[in-house]
């Protein structure tokens, strides 16, 4: 009898270490916890998507709160007023980020096959999310984090350079579209025909036209540095 109770207690500890140890796991909305051999997330071209487990068991995407596999961890949650979205987990702290990819198609110009046609190409930009503690998932963004990260100074600190990028990309757009008004009315002042003919066949370009347009493009590089100090701000705020 001794003898029997140890090997039992030796099985269920071993069991309880490898369902620990799985790389694989699937919650559910019940609050159910699977421990699959197999899992793969399928998103077939006709029916919905679903996971299937031990490479038979199908299970709708509505009854899975998260799950786990050798790709990542992913959660199901509503964002930006959809239905329930997949997630992947980025961080995981106070603050905890998530991620997820949106493909967009654009349509080719001209009949396929037709001379100057051209393919449709997709696009696919990353959307990035925060959730503090219980509350509700949100978008990464300066407004959504200026009220996550209040309480933390040097988290604030990182968002103040972020809004004064935020303040360059304006003052990029609004003195570049005023400068390329003014372009465009020097360079027709410029290219205005009086008299009789013949006129000045070359075209002549206001230099405020292309002053105009590299300000548009003041945006470009600091996106990036704008997105990593967002980054680094929960960073920050995690610690």
């Amino acid at each position: 009898m001794k003898y029997l109770i140890t090997t039992l207690f030796i099985t269920s500890t071993l069991l309880g270490l490898s369902q620990s140890t799985n790389t694989l796991i699937v919650g559910l909305a019940d609050g159910t916890t699977l421990y699959p051999t197999t899992l793969k997330y399928k998103t077939p071209t006709f029916g919905e998507s679903h996971l299937l487990l031990n490479k038979e068991r199908k299970i709708s995407l509505d009854q899975v709160r998260y799950y786990q596999d050798d790709s990542g961890y992913y959660i199901f949650d509503r964002v930006d007023g959809y239905s329930q979205t997949r997630l992947k987990r980025e961080i995981v702290g106070k603050v905890s980020t998530y991620s997820r990819v949106i493909s967009t198609y654009t349509p080719g110009m001209g009949m396929p096959g037709t001379p100057g046609a051209t393919m449709g190409t997709f696009n696919s930009t990353k959307v990035e999310y925060f959730k503090k503690g219980t509350e509700s998932i949100r978008k990464i963004n300066y407004e959504n984090l200026r009220g996550a990260l209040a309480d933390n100074q040097n988290s604030m600190a990182k968002l103040a350079r972020v809004k004064s990028l935020k303040r360059l990309n304006t003052f990029a757009y609004v003195g570049g579209g005023a400068l390329l008004v003014a372009g465009l009315v020097h360079m027709a002042n410029l290219n205005k025909t009086e008299g009789p003919p013949p006129y000045d066949a070359e075209m002549k370009f206001s230099p405020l036209i292309f002053v105009g347009a590299a300000a548009f493009t003041i945006p470009l590089f600091t996106g990036k540095a704008k997105n990593d100090k967002l980054r680094e701000a929960i960073e920050i705020y995690n610690q």
